[in-house]
């Protein structure tokens, strides 16, 4: 339903100024916010207004980046731009009730989320694709099956130049409650003071946030972002699109995640043959056969 993520939570006349900290929900103290007029609506439905919330973005693309993250071994961007708008939802919200995010990574990975609040019937694949094949996910917080299990569909041989490859179905026999391992996880490491213990540990955490912290800057302010291999913060120029020029120019390898140890299969092209006739001719002579 279009309510049923930002508009779930009741209103009650129980809550007023006399029976709610609001200066302190609002983190006036912390320098976090203005100090606003008390309204119900923005303390019971706080996701549909900027100064407390990023809307999706923040709520429901973090559980959906976070995880692709720990999947893939990816972690700070290198370029994301948001899109969407309020197109139905005309109820005082500020956050959109479309949007996307578009992520580009410096290991050569693209990251695309999309979402609407206002239709849910048919959802988009939880999915990894790749140069062999892609892994579609079932049993997400946002599809159905049981949690952990994916199928492996093939591209063609045509793309792949191997025709073994087939379709498999992988299935969880995984009988734990996800929820409660979660936790415990998280205060065992607060108990044994290793952060590192975490499964979503904090280089996962501060990825994710910046991911959907530069989406939201992206959609109000209508920029491009970028981040560098240090970490630094820019307006998007033409940087990203030379350097990936440039690799193709020089005939570079891809290249990998961090982590990855499954060699070169999958990742690197091998020419057509007739590709040895490319080059521009100099003085009317044809260039010299590459390779």
């Amino acid at each position: 339903s279009s309510y049923g993520m930002t508009r779930h939570n009741e209103i009650t006349k129980e809550m007023t100024p006399h029976s709610i900290d609001w200066p302190q929900w609002q983190g006036v103290k912390e320098g976090l916010s203005e100090d606003r007029p008390f309204d119900r609506e923005v303390y019971a439905q706080w996701r549909c207004y900027w100064p407390y919330s990023l809307g999706m973005m923040g709520d429901l693309f973090m559980h959906r980046i976070t995880g692709m993250l720990k999947a893939t071994g990816l972690r700070m961007p290198g370029r994301v731009v948001a899109g969407g708008g309020i197109f139905l939802e005309y109820d005082d919200r500020q956050v959109p009730d479309v949007s996307s995010i578009l992520v580009d990574f410096h290991k050569g990975v693209q990251g695309v989320v999309s979402s609407t609040m206002v239709s849910t019937e048919v959802k988009l694949d939880h999915v990894i694709r790749g140069h062999l094949g892609s892994l579609v996910f079932a049993g997400n917080c946002f599809g159905a099956g049981p949690k952990g299990s994916f199928d492996f569909a093939p591209e063609r041989p045509q793309v792949t130049g191997d025709s073994s490859l087939k379709r498999e179905t992988h299935r969880s026999q995984a009988t734990q409650d996800f929820d409660a391992a979660h936790f415990a996880n998280f205060l065992e490491a607060i108990r044994a003071a290793k952060p590192a213990m975490v499964n979503n540990d904090p280089e996962l955490a501060a990825a994710a946030v910046a991911i959907v912290a530069l989406a939201a800057r992206s959609y109000r302010e209508g920029k491009v972002f970028q981040m560098d291999r240090d970490g630094r913060v820019v307006d998007g120029n033409s940087s990203w699109a030379d350097h990936w020029e440039k690799m193709s120019a020089d005939r570079d390898k891809p290249l990998h995640v961090p982590g990855w140890h499954a060699g070169d299969k999958g990742s690197t092209l091998t020419p057509p043959g007739y590709q040895k006739l490319a080059g521009p001719w100099i003085d009317g002579k044809p260039p010299k056969p590459a390779g």
